[in-house]
Parts: structure tokens; C-alpha cells; sequence
């Protein structure tokens, strides 16, 4: 049962407001081995392995991976398992000739098994509780005999770098998080009402930033003492045409892409966008808004329609007969790598919702507001959906979250009366414990943590 406690308020602010300590300390910057590798992959851990992979010079033979070191200060168990699944990941992706130890392997007993391979890649990992980083050495597969007596690396050839912020797979090999909730946070209000709100590391900095969509612009920024302050915004007018037949009540979604950059559409504007890290557009989907990654929902007569299709597709399936007037998606990863997609749509005829669990179908009788988000909060691979009052009554309003099971059950863990309104939903990243749920309410935003 979640309960709502006052005492980690502090560090919620704190985190969405911070920067990386130093450049040393944070992921090397977006660039184009991230965005094949994000496109490849759906899971933090394969993208480690398809970069590492990629920065490493072409194979002259057979090679052999070992995690040699594994590194968690959260007394994480089951390392073993992390690390061997680590090598089998870079492993394949150097390609068929190449094999992985498995476990934690002592280096030097990793050379002396290279038998007939030509190189080893030694990976060393740091497993904390925001993100997950490797660094990959490239050497010879014997040892020399003087080599045993230097104090330096013997034989490095080239060196490689790669670190995720940690998806629901790599959270699974952290000790739980509690689900409990401190006191709302309240920041000044806002000078435009927000339509569609997310929270991420859009410039894949090492540090989550928050994403508004408001009518008139998109803005990306941080909270700074108590206020948010944008650090990047370009208005609609630069971005998109206006709409043919625009909706009197607008629908927007944000995402932010997981090698950094946003996807966002709204119904006042003719296409959707894909936007890099410093809001320049990169592509565009007519009539569509995001729904998922690299998925998009059909905007059609007086909302969205399903099913979800493909961005960029230019032949689409028939439309779904119900007409949406929310959407919401989350990517879960299990600790063997196997993809869940977790979708949710509002029904606009009677306000109930259509939830899917993969293949999945979730049945919640009662009818649900209009913002909805989605995510796994206390890190132990299950959904929970965050959504809010059905009354039009801005004094009613309440964020409610109900966890998932794999069974599809549904129970309501928090209620937090909102009585400003809650206009946008978002689930952020975790750090160092729960994920923190955002919202943009009538009098600011809240963080929740």
C-alpha cells in the first residue's frame, strides 16, 4: 500500500533542479552510435552493449568477454547474473566469433581462459541508482611474461564507454524501493496553462529535465528554487501549421526518446514532431500524436483513434472504432530482456479506460479523468497507472495511483486530493528511490516523490 509520508520532499526538488556534478561524472554526449543503438534496442542494456560494441576497433579474430568488476553501493544482489548477461549482450554484438565468460571473472583468470581467442574485452561496470555505466579495455588474450610484473594495463588497445539511466530490467537487480510518497511540492504558477507534461534526460546529459507543452510553445527546463525556469522553449508558430480543424479542448503528447530529444504532436497543430535536444525539428507526422516510441495515434474528427501505428507509415490499418481522448504508454523490461509494452486509452464517449499489458487486456470499471501517465514507480517490474478524477469540478480532482499486477489486478495504491486541478501527468526517472510523479496542476506544479 503506498502511503504518503513528509521527509524525502527535498530531494525530489533538489534532483529535477540539478546538473551533473562535473563532465567526468556524466554519459558522453548524444551522438550517432546512441541514436542506432537507441533504434536498435529497446533496453538500457543492450543499448550499453551495441555502443561499446560499436566503439571498439573491427575484430582481427576471436574474442572473449568478461565483466571482470561490478560495482553497487545498494547491496544489490544477484550480480552474477547482471554480469554475465552483461558479456553475453557485447558479445553478441561484436558478432559470431566472439564468446562471453559468465559471472564476475578476476582478470587475470579471464586472459589465461582466452585459449585460442585473440583479444579479450574486459568490462568493468558501476551499477547505481539512477543509471548504469561500463567501461569496456580491449587487450591481448595471453599474458606475456613480463607483463605480470608491470603496475599498468598491460597491452590496452582501445578503451570504451557507455551508461543508461536504469530502466525497470536493470532496476530489477536493485533491493526494491518502498512505495511510499512524500508531501506534495508546489511550485509558483506557471505563466502558461500546460497541455502535456514529461520528465527525462532530453539532452542526455546525465540529468532529467521536464518537458511543457502549452498551447502557444514547448519549453524544457528545471526547477530552481522553487519555480520552474526554462532553459530551452521554441513557440508552436515555428514548429507546425495550424491545424485544419483544430479541437476546442486540445489533446497533446510528449515523449522524451530514450537517446535523448522529444517527440510531441498537439491537436491545434497540423503534424507531430520529433525534436533533438535543442528543440530543432528533425521530423514530422501529419495528423498524429505520440504514443509510445515510434508510435503515434491517429488524430481524427473530435479526438485520436487507435490502433497505435508506426510514426513514419504512410499505409495505415483501418481506424478502431472508439474515439480517445487521452493516451498513455510505458516500456517495461524484464530482467531477461523480454519487452512489455503498457498502453492506456480514455475512452471520449464514457470516460472508462482501455489498458493493455502487452497482449493483455485490463478491465477498470470505473470511468478515470483525462490525464493519465504510466511507469513503474517502486522498481519491481510491475506498471503502476497514474490518473486523475473523472469530475469536471477542478475542486474534486485528485491524483490516483493504482498498481498492476501481471494478472492484470488492479489496486488502488494513493489518492491526493488536487483541488487546483491536475492539467498533466508524468512519471520521472527514478533516483535513489521512488520515481517521482509530476504534475501540472491550475496553481503549479507538484512533485511527489
Amino acid at each position: 500500500m503506498l502511503r504518503v509520508v513528509a521527509g524525502t520532499l527535498i530531494a525530489a526538488v533538489t534532483w529535477l533542479g540539478a546538473r551533473p556534478a562535473a563532465a567526468s561524472d556524466a554519459p558522453p554526449p548524444n551522438g550517432p552510435a546512441s541514436e542506432v543503438c537507441a533504434r536498435r534496442h529497446p533496453t538500457a542494456l543492450g543499448q550499453i552493449a551495441c555502443e561499446l560494441a560499436r566503439a571498439l576497433p573491427p575484430a582481427q579474430g576471436p574474442r572473449l568477454v568478461a565483466t571482470i568488476t561490478l560495482q553497487s553501493g545498494s547491496g544489490a544482489p544477484a550480480l552474477d547474473e547482471l554480469a554475465t548477461r552483461l558479456a553475453t549482450l557485447v558479445a553478441g554484438e561484436l558478432g559470431p566469433t566472439s564468446r562471453a565468460l559468465p559471472g564476475i571473472v578476476p582478470q587475470a583468470r579471464a586472459r589465461s581462459l582466452a585459449g585460442s581467442d585473440a583479444e579479450v574485452v574486459l568490462l568493468r561496470g558501476t551499477l547505481e541508482r539512477d543509471r548504469f555505466s561500463v567501461s569496456a579495455d580491449l587487450v591481448a588474450g595471453k599474458f606475456r611474461f613480463w607483463d605480470r610484473f608491470r603496475k599498468t594495463e598491460p597491452g590496452v588497445r582501445a578503451h570504451a564507454f557507455a551508461a543508461r539511466p536504469l530502466d525497470t530490467e536493470i532496476r530489477s537487480y536493485l533491493p526494491r524501493v518502498p512505495l511510499v510518497v512524500s508531501k506534495v511540492h508546489e511550485t509558483s504558477p506557471l505563466d502558461e496553462p500546460v497541455v502535456a507534461l514529461a520528465c527525462g534526460d532530453v539532452n542526455a546529459d546525465g540529468s532529467p529535465e521536464l518537458a511543457l507543452v502549452g498551447r502557444r510553445r514547448v519549453r524544457v527546463g528545471r526547477i530552481v528554487r522553487g519555480s520552474f525556469v526554462a532553459e530551452r522553449e521554441v513557440p508552436w508558430s515555428e514548429l507546425s501549421p495550424l491545424a485544419a480543424s483544430p479541437l476546442r479542448e486540445p489533446i497533446a503528447t510528449v515523449e522524451v526518446g530514450s537517446a535523448g530529444g522529444l517527440t510531441v504532436g498537439i491537436t491545434d497543430r497540423a503534424d507531430a514532431l520529433e525534436l533533438d535536444a535543442d528543440l530543432r525539428v528533425r521530423r514530422r507526422f501529419p495528423d498524429r500524436l505520440p504514443w509510445g516510441p515510434g508510435t503515434c495515434a491517429r488524430v481524427s474528427g473530435i479526438g485520436l483513434v487507435g490502433p497505435r501505428v508506426d510514426c513514419t507509415a504512410a499505409r495505415l490499418p483501418d481506424p478502431e472504432p472508439e474515439v480517445l481522448d487521452a493516451v498513455a504508454s510505458a516500456r517495461l523490461v524484464e530482467r531477461d530482456g523480454r519487452v512489455l509494452e503498457v498502453t492506456a486509452a480514455r475512452r471520449s464517449r464514457d470516460a472508462r479506460l482501455e489498458l493493455a499489458l502487452g497482449d493483455q487486456r485490463v478491465a477498470i470499471d470505473d470511468p478515470v479523468g483525462a490525464q493519465l501517465a504510466l511507469g513503474d514507480l517502486d522498481g519491481d517490474g510491475l506498471a503502476e497507472l497514474v490518473s486523475t478524477a473523472p469530475d469536471l469540478d477542478p475542486a474534486l480532482d485528485f491524483v490516483l495511483v493504482r498498481s498492476l499486477s501481471r494478472e492484470g489486478r488492479v489496486e488502488e495504491a494513493a489518492r491526493i486530493p488536487a483541488p487546483s486541478g491536475v492539467r498533466a501527468l508524468a512519471v520521472c526517472p527514478p533516483k535513489g528511490g521512488l520515481s517521482p510523479i509530476v504534475a501540472a496542476t491550475g496553481a503549479g506544479l507538484w512533485v511527489l516523490q
